[in-house]
């Protein structure tokens, strides 16, 4: 609806964090007065986290896209366990939008991003889904294994 299209860009509305949650990840606030400069030296205030990461609650253990530099003030800080609602329903999922680097592998046994940073000179990542519900790192592929070259392929 025009109701919710508007409200899905309108700061504070409900459908507006929905929709930033589901296209940027989950992020959690700093506590009051707390912050950092992200690597644009732009200051925030909230930070991605692994929201299917269960183990620790500790923010420079769940802290996504930023650096130990970048998160030096606030890494020994605890996150409430019920910001990070994990993963544990039986069918796997597949994310993107975190920029990983690295050799590709499931996050979880049931979670697997597909976002290695190609877009920033990574490899373009995919991962072949056969019905599987463990998530296994033999099944992706990237643009460098199915081309022999860094480069994107031509679509």
């Amino acid at each position: 609806t025009d109701r919710l299209l508007i409200d899905s860009h309108t700061k504070g509305k409900p459908e507006h964090k929905a929709v930033e949650t589901v296209l940027k990840g989950l992020e959690v606030a700093l506590p009051y007065g707390k912050s950092f400069f992200d690597k644009t030296k732009a200051q925030r205030w909230s930070v991605r986290v692994r929201w299917w990461h269960t183990g620790s609650t500790r923010l420079g253990d769940l802290a996504l896209g930023i650096d130990d530099s970048e998160l030096r003030e606030v890494a020994h800080l605890p996150v409430d366990p019920k910001n990070i609602p994990g993963y544990d329903h039986p069918a796997p999922v597949f994310c993107g939008h975190y920029w990983m680097t690295g050799t590709p592998q499931p996050q979880t046994p049931k979670v697997a991003c597909v976002d290695y940073s190609a877009g920033k000179g990574g490899s373009l990542v995919a991962y072949r889904w056969e019905g599987e519900t463990t998530l296994s790192a033999s099944s992706f592929v990237s643009a460098h294994e199915v081309t022999g070259s860094s480069e994107m392929p031509a679509i």
